[in-house]
């Protein structure tokens, strides 16, 4: 058998392999040592658990798979599950971008060397590279060249390296995408400094597609938000884009069945957006909390007293009434002053106060008595 029908006996086109062979031919390889190392890391990419089609993909993407001996191969990955991948991460590399097998150990360590004097930790580029392991292949000069637009776009160097260790591949992908990716956005509504700060949170937003985007806010305008609320939501609460329509009708609905009306809830999570990312046995612990001291509507009011932990507010709400401070409608903020403006107040920290009225033995009791 010679090498053509050895690679179409292994599902590669009649085209496919006359480009194989081309290269091949180029490389001025024999005949017989191209067919033994074909059959040798074929084995190898069958032990690694590539499907027939994922090796067909890997050989016509880099050819010259198949002029590495099998040894060549396994010290390449041994080398790359030294630097810190697992053996999944690297059949998924090579999957994605199997020319790093052809890179020398020199070449993958003086590209770490220079992501790391860029500012990113070995932990970083690890995770970066897993996700985006064309960054081994592409070029320093077209990171530093990237990395100088994003700063004219107006990140700072921390903000960059914070964004493409989330999101690696704004690295590699054209800036006329970036930029038509804002113009999308701000065709939509949002400024530009909006989409910057978004963007610092949740970098992966520039890989959304717009018209989800759009779709997204429709579906939470007929809820009962208006175009500017939602903007300012998602600015404060970038992950609300990738929470599911159902998750965010649930947790709307779940806190009205705590007594509070859809257009109390509507407000809240307007003041609060963060709400959509607490638990609902967070919320209602705190709730039926306030519920307990008579305050229910207050919430409705400040929703933002839901940030406080039920620890404080149980602690701080003891502490006063023991000492004769009555809790009204005009003083209830006071549950909610800074750390350091109680305890200048009143002359208690902030742990002392958990330790004397502690939350945790209070509900194992209230608990007990349910029982």
């Amino acid at each position: 058998m010679n090498v053509d029908e050895l690679l179409i006996s292994l599902g590669y086109t009649s085209e496919e392999s006359a480009n194989i062979i081309n290269y091949y031919s180029n490389a001025k390889l024999k005949e017989s040592t191209l067919i033994e190392n074909i059959n040798n890391n074929l084995n190898i990419l069958h032990k690694l658990g590539y499907k027939k089609e994922e090796i067909i993909m890997i050989g016509n993407k880099f050819p010259q798979i198949f002029s590495f001996t099998s040894d060549g191969i396994k010290q390449k990955i041994n080398y790359l599950i030294s630097l810190g991948y697992s053996e999944k991460d690297i059949v998924r590399m090579i999957k994605k971008g199997p020319q790093i097998l052809g890179l020398s150990f020199k070449n993958l360590e003086q590209k770490i060397r220079y992501l790391m004097n860029l500012g990113y930790s070995e932990k970083d580029i690890i995770r970066m590279t897993k996700n985006e392991c064309s960054l081994y292949f592409y070029s320093e000069e077209n990171i530093n060249k990237k990395i100088e637009e994003l700063i004219n776009l107006g990140y700072n160097v921390k903000d960059i390296i914070k964004i493409t260790s989330k999101n690696p591949t704004l690295l590699t992908i054209n800036m006329d995408n970036i930029n038509h990716k804002i113009d999308l956005l701000m065709e939509i509504g949002y400024t530009k400094e909006q989409i910057i700060k978004i963007t610092k949170h949740c970098p992966s937003i520039y890989n959304y597609k717009v018209d989800k985007i759009k779709e997204k806010i429709d579906k939470l305008e007929k809820l009962g938000y208006d175009r500017k609320s939602i903007i300012k939501m998602t600015t404060s609460l970038p992950s609300l884009f990738s929470y599911s329509l159902d998750n965010i009708e649930n947790k709307i609905y779940s806190i009205m069945n705590l007594d509070y009306t859809k257009e109390e809830v509507i407000y809240m999570t307007e003041k609060l957006p963060s709400l959509f990312g607490l638990s609902m046995e967070n919320i209602k612990e705190k709730i039926d909390f306030y519920d307990y001291i008579g305050f229910h509507e207050m919430v409705a009011i400040n929703p933002l007293f839901l940030i406080q932990s039920i620890n404080l507010s149980y602690a701080r709400y003891n502490y006063l009434t023991s000492r004769g401070n009555k809790i009204t409608v005009d003083n209830f903020k006071r549950l909610f002053d800074s750390n350091k403006d109680f305890e200048k107040l009143y002359g208690i920290t902030r742990n002392d106060l958990i330790e004397m009225y502690n939350y945790e033995e209070y509900k194992e009791k209230k608990n007990d008595r349910t029982l």
